[in-house]
């Protein structure tokens, strides 16, 4: 296009916006009222706007690993655990024991929680005397709380419970003045509203109950927390952002009705958006909910421009002009610059379109629109309420020239000395392309709450207490009745429990051994399907294999505890388990019946095999107890030997446990 081709296109834009104007001016009182009219209906609209708080709508699209992450949470009832902590000094008391039995009950009622896991909830595998002989039952943990029990009562359910290897640092904490309420959320519930549920449940609890502190942990907990304090954000920084926008317009226009002005343009726009996102079916995100303090900042900047160049051409031409055309000029000079302002930053919104992310594609194309909408606002409803109304009798002064003088005076330094001027900007740009490439997507959560928010105590006591509050999920697919598949799902475990961070696992592995040894007084993995599955008849009433286990038991969860917020060593931990999946762990399994091995080389070269996992493991469990032992190699030598009167398991408490486990790999 030649020059003179682009000055008759910009000239026919100017003429096309100016006749338009021509219209707004002989129609600038029903304009005012249309507007209006239209702005409280979408004021009654966004009233109907819902807070979406989905987090894996956050997740990235066709992706294989969110795939996995989502047919888990299928598979297993959800991953929405919301975690409720207690803390009291004198924890085993029966108002304390009566409060958590309560707090579980009235939080397990709310619409929306599938289940609640706590100490009080617990059924617990006991060894009794019948008769002559020992048997076996499932009773509750807890038990009931009669009035009048002794200290040699509530001692021995103390005792009971803190004996309970699985649930001390996972439900009790080790000095037995804290516990913990695991949630597991329906999957597709509304998080907000089952976190303002559990909220409510504790609150009417804890007025029968002194001495007692509630945490809230947990992303259903920690998502309603950043929901709400977004809106408590944003209705406090509401006044602070019309305070700036009049102080600006009123220093540089001198003029309060103009400030005003500007003022009701972006609620208008802003309003229109809310009503349009309820006609386009869409809700409040996490992202979407910065929208309107976004939107007042740029919008803002549409109307002060047409304004500050009104009052120019006023000052200009006197207060006694016309003020239909300076109306007609104002848009004359400045209305194509002002729409090619509002095209780009759409176009640049419009560009998140390109993420992979749904939330992300919505606040882009959402704020495309809102943009666009307090553009059109600002070059309608502006011109016509200038016809309508003379501003010009109503200024309090004379317009700013400090800031043009200034802009003027760094534009001529910089004309007449460009080498400099292009050597710091290089410089500049050559220190930001060396610091982007220094951007870690790694974070500890903690930083985005202040030290003395909600999630941050709760966070603090789950990691004093309970070793952490973040959790890795490896999901194992599998027929886990099989004896085979669970003692190499437990071998995993001890390997992923030696690794650095890892402070808890929890697996079906747990409740079939401590189901064992209930029944048959070794806590270990049976030897055959057929034990395996009168355990797991036994256990399956409990609300917590539900969250270990499919129903159809061909695929298991692994809850991997880690401490604090830091994701960056969530990451790490996955990877380093992921090594181990690929060094450590068959995936492929065979059974072998060494009795039944006929040929001696190849029954010996068996036994070896099962000899080095067998050390290897146990070099595992040592170290997992803190017990001093030499190494791998020492331990295969003993095993050889007689590991019954080694020197390493001279340890009572252990020996029996060690034993069981060799006698059970070797035998």
């Amino acid at each position: 296009m030649t020059s003179r081709e682009g000055d008759r296109a910009w000239r026919g834009l100017v003429n096309a916006l100016t006749r338009l104007t021509d219209q707004v001016i002989k129609r600038d009182t029903w304009i005012i009222l249309a507007v209006l009219g239209l702005t409280v209906f979408a004021g009654i609209l966004s009233t109907r706007l819902d807070y979406y708080d989905d987090i894996t709508a956050f997740l990235p699209e066709d992706n294989e690993e969110v795939d996995l992450f989502l047919d888990v949470g299928k598979r297993y009832g959800g991953l929405d655990i919301a975690l409720v902590g207690v803390e009291a000094e004198d924890l085993f008391t029966r108002e304390k024991l009566n409060f958590v039995r309560e707090l579980s009950k009235k939080i397990g009622q709310v619409d929306g929680v599938d289940s609640v896991v706590s100490i009080t909830e617990m059924r617990d595998f006991e060894e009794r005397q019948m008769g002559a002989e020992t048997g076996s039952c499932i009773q509750d943990l807890i038990g009931d709380l009669p009035e009048g029990m002794t200290d040699e009562e509530l001692k021995a359910i103390r005792d009971r419970v803190m004996s309970r290897e699985h649930i001390v640092g996972a439900l009790v904490s080790r000095k037995g003045d804290a516990t913990l309420l695991v949630c597991r959320l329906i999957p597709s519930s509304n998080v907000k509203y089952v976190a303002d549920g559990i909220h409510d449940a504790a609150d009417e609890v804890s007025l029968t109950v002194e001495g007692v502190r509630l945490y809230f942990g947990g992303a259903p907990l920690i998502s309603s927390y950043i929901a709400s304090n977004a809106k408590e954000d944003l209705k406090g920084l509401t006044p602070w952002v019309i305070a700036a926008v009049i102080l600006v317009v009123i220093i540089t226009l001198k003029s309060f009705p103009a400030a005003v002005l500007s003022l009701v343009t972006i609620g208008i726009g802003l309003t229109w958006t809310m009503g349009a996102m309820v006609l386009l079916g869409k809700d409040i995100t996490l992202v979407t909910s910065s929208l309107p303090m976004i939107l007042v900042a740029l919008g803002s900047a549409y109307g002060i421009h047409l304004l500050s160049r009104y009052f120019k051409i006023l000052e200009e031409r006197g207060r006694d002009a016309d003020r239909h055309d300076i109306v007609k000029e104002m848009i004359r000079q400045v209305g194509i610059p002002v729409i090619m302002a509002g095209l780009t930053t759409m176009v640049g919104f419009a560009s998140f379109l390109v993420f992979d992310i749904q939330p992300m594609r919505e606040f882009g194309v959402l704020m495309a629109i809102g943009v666009l909408i307090t553009l059109f606002v600002s070059l309608v409803f502006i011109p016509a309420v200038l016809s309508r109304f003379n501003f010009g009798k109503l200024r309090i002064g004379v317009q700013s020239v400090r800031v043009p003088e200034t802009l003027n005076s760094i534009a001529r330094y910089a004309a007449e000395r460009p080498v400099p001027v292009l050597v710091i900007f290089s410089l500049v740009m050559a220190a930001s392309l060396f610091g982007m490439t220094r951007i870690s997507t790694q974070t500890s959560t903690r930083s985005y709450f202040a030290s003395d928010s909600e999630p941050i105590l709760a966070d603090d006591f789950l990691v004093n207490e309970f070793g952490g509050s973040l959790f890795i999920q490896l999901a194992v697919d599998g027929d886990i009745r099989n004896p085979m598949v669970l003692k190499e799902m437990e071998k995993l475990e001890d390997h992923i429990a030696g690794l650095d961070d890892v402070s808890d696992i929890q697996s079906v592995t747990n409740v079939i051994t401590l189901a064992d040894a209930a029944m048959m007084g070794n806590r270990q993995i049976p030897e055959t399907r057929e034990q395996v599955e009168t355990l797991a008849f036994l256990a399956e009433d409990d609300p917590a294999l539900r969250m270990l286990v499919d129903e159809h038991w061909q695929g298991a969860l692994v809850h991997i505890r880690i401490g604090g917020f830091d994701t960056g060593r969530a990451d790490e931990l996955a990877e380093e388990i992921e090594d181990l999946l690929e060094t450590s762990v068959a995936t492929n399994l065979v059974g072998y019946d060494l009795a039944s091995v006929s040929d001696p080389r190849a029954r010996d070269d068996l036994r070896m095999i099962a000899l080095s996992d067998a050390a290897r493991r146990l070099d595992l469990l040592l170290t997992r107890r803190g017990l001093d032992h030499k190494g791998v190699e020492a331990i295969e030598s003993v095993i050889e030997e007689d590991w019954a009167s080694s020197a390493f398991l001279d340890a009572p408490a252990f020996q029996k446990e060690a034993d069981a486990f060799l006698r059970l790999i070797i035998i």
